[in-house]
């Protein structure tokens, strides 16, 4: 059985703070200076998004174009 996305998504926001918390410790940096760390993190998985959502279109829209060309024949 799949596990449902609902908590695929909690066990990653949990692990995730679980890491932050753990290499902010590590690091000793304040919370204001680590702020900005997580937000050039940020910038970079928001770029990583867009490249993906940009391949699901290419790769839909081949995908398409083949239904389209099977059927044609």
């Amino acid at each position: 059985m799949n596990k449902p996305l609902s908590l695929i998504i909690e066990e990653t926001k949990m692990k995730t703070m679980q890491v932050l918390n753990q290499v902010r410790h590590e690091s000793g940096l304040p919370a204001y200076l680590f702020e900005s760390i997580i937000a050039n993190v940020l910038l970079r998985l928001r770029e990583e998004k867009s490249v993906e959502l940009q391949m699901d279109l290419y790769t839909m829209q081949q995908k398409q174009e083949e239904n389209k060309e099977e059927g044609e024949k």
